[in-house]
C-alpha cells in the first residue's frame, strides 16, 4: 500500500534552507552530521553527533535564524572513548570552570552529575549568569546533556526591602494592640510586661519601630536595625 508524503509546505523549505546555510557558515556542525526537518516553523534536529558541545551549538544556531518559532533537539550524543569520564571527574571539571569564570557567582549553585548528564541547580542574580554557566558547562568534555534549573532571582532594592520592613513592622504593631486589648490589669488599665519603646505610649511612628513586649511577645530588634541600617545607606 502507498504510503502518503506529508506536504512541506514553501515557508517551510526555505527555512530548512536557511538552517543548513547557517549550520554551514557555523563551521562547528556540519549539514551532513544531523538531519533537519521544519514544520509550520518548528524544526527539529535529529541524528547524533559526537559531543554536547555540538548538540547545544546545533539548537544555539538554529534559534539564531529568521522564522524559526521552536526547535525540538532530538540529536544524540555518543562519545568517542577518548573522551569518556567518570561523574566524578566531570564534576570536578564542572567547580573549576565555575570558578575560573568571573561571571558566574559558584558559591550560589549546585553541580550533579549523573551518567556525564549535568544538572545545574542554585540562585543568580542576572539571567546572563544562568545563561553562563549552562555555556561553560556544555564546553567540557564528557558531559552527554546539561538540564539547567538555576533560578534567576534579582536582589531587592533599597526602596523594596524598606517597604517590606515598614509592612513587617505595621503587622507586629497591630499583633501587640490586640494583645493590648484582651488583657486589662487593675483600674482597667492594660497590662503590659515591659515598658515601650521609642513613643509607642503617645501614638507616634516610633511606637511602630519599637513596641515593647506585651504578654510574653518580644520586640522585634531585627527589624528595628535593619530599617536603620537602610536608613544610613546613600
Amino acid at each position: 500500500m502507498a504510503t502518503a508524503t506529508e506536504t512541506v509546505s514553501p515557508a517551510d523549505d526555505e527555512i530548512r534552507n536557511d538552517v543548513l546555510a547557517q549550520l554551514k557558515w557555523d563551521g562547528r556542525v556540519q549539514p551532513s552530521e544531523i538531519g533537519v526537518a521544519v514544520k509550520d516553523g518548528t524544526v527539529t534536529l535529529d541524528g547524533w553527533v559526537d559531543s554536547d558541545s555540538k548538540r547545544w551549538t546545533a539548537e544555539e544556531a538554529v534559534h539564531r535564524v529568521h522564522r524559526v518559532k521552536a526547535v525540538v533537539n532530538q540529536l544524540e550524543v555518543r562519545l568517542p572513548s577518548s573522551a569518556e569520564r567518570t561523574d566524578a571527574d566531570i564534576a570536578t571539571a564542572i567547580v573549576r570552570a565555575l570558578e575560573s569564570d568571573a561571571l558566574v557567582p559558584v558559591e550560589n549553585l549546585e553541580v550533579a552529575v549523573s551518567n556525564g548528564r549535568v544538572t545545574l541547580e542554585g540562585d543568580v542574580e542576572w539571567q546572563h549568569q544562568k545563561e553562563d554557566a549552562e555555556r561553560v558547562v556544555h564546553r567540557l568534555a564528557g558531559v552527554r546533556g546539561v538540564s539547567n534549573l538555576i533560578a534567576v532571582r534579582p536582589l531587592p532594592t533599597s526602596s523594596d526591602l524598606k517597604r517590606r520592613i515598614e509592612e513587617a513592622l505595621v503587622r507586629s504593631a497591630e499583633l501587640d494592640a490586640a494583645d493590648r486589648g484582651r488583657g486589662t490589669g487593675e483600674q482597667g488599665r492594660p497590662e503590659r510586661d515591659g515598658p515601650l519603646l521609642g513613643g509607642a505610649g503617645r501614638g507616634g511612628a516610633g511606637g511602630l519601630v519599637g513596641a515593647g513586649s506585651h504578654r510574653g511577645r518580644k520586640p522585634d530588634h531585627r527589624l528595628r536595625l535593619s530599617l536603620s541600617a537602610l536608613n544610613d545607606a546613600p
